[in-house]
């Protein structure tokens, strides 16, 4: 599983975790997708873990 403010995607195959992009966050463990910071806001870098770090 991957961390708070990380996502799971496979590669050739392999399945490796990489930062949420800028402008979401996941707040949870597990393979799920980053969730999209509400509507006029954005993260300033990558891997946010809180629906706060949305500015």
């Amino acid at each position: 599983k991957c961390p708070p403010g990380s996502y799971s995607t496979k590669i050739n195959g392999v399945t490796e975790c990489k930062p949420c992009p800028v402008g979401e966050y996941k707040d949870t463990a597990g393979n799920q997708t980053c969730t999209p910071c509400p509507a006029n806001k954005s993260t300033y870098s990558e891997g946010s873990i809180h629906v706060n770090d949305c500015k």
